[in-house]
């Protein structure tokens, strides 16, 4: 192969440059994995506001008496694993939407595949090389 320097091959810098974009691609689809995570945990607290603030106003419209019960008592919140608090619906539960690390795993694999494909390619052409000079 052709050397630059003494040392450093194209094949080395090919490699330092597939490696370098393989830990970007792996951290840029964490970054994405972690985002929609928030989104669809703000989605979900937007919505039980949403549904605790219509139940409320069903409660006003059906006994407009009972103000001042309903404004008195705290809503019951849940401690989760991270010490924050949640609040609960009476009828409803605290669990957080779905998201898992599936989207992580495929991106994951993914570049594993390019890496592997990649180097078995390069490989391959190294072998031939090798075995054309020894003829």
């Amino acid at each position: 192969m052709a050397k630059r320097n003494g040392w450093i091959t194209i094949k080395s810098i090919v490699s330092v440059v597939a490696i370098i974009v393989l830990a970007t691609l792996i951290i840029w689809g964490l970054y994405v994995v972690r985002e929609r995570g928030e989104v669809a945990r703000r989605e979900e607290a937007v919505k039980l506001a949403q549904e605790r603030l219509d139940e409320i106003a069903r409660q006003e419209v059906k006994d407009p008496d009972s103000n001042t019960n309903n404004q008195n008592s705290e809503p019951e919140t849940a401690v989760n694993e991270g010490g924050s608090s949640q609040q609960v619906n009476e009828g409803g539960s605290s669990e957080l939407p779905q998201t898992g690390p599936s989207d992580a795993i495929s991106i994951v694999s993914l570049a594993l595949v390019i890496f592997a494909v990649t180097s078995y390619a390069y490989s391959a052409r190294h072998l031939r090389v090798l075995q054309s000079t020894s003829r």
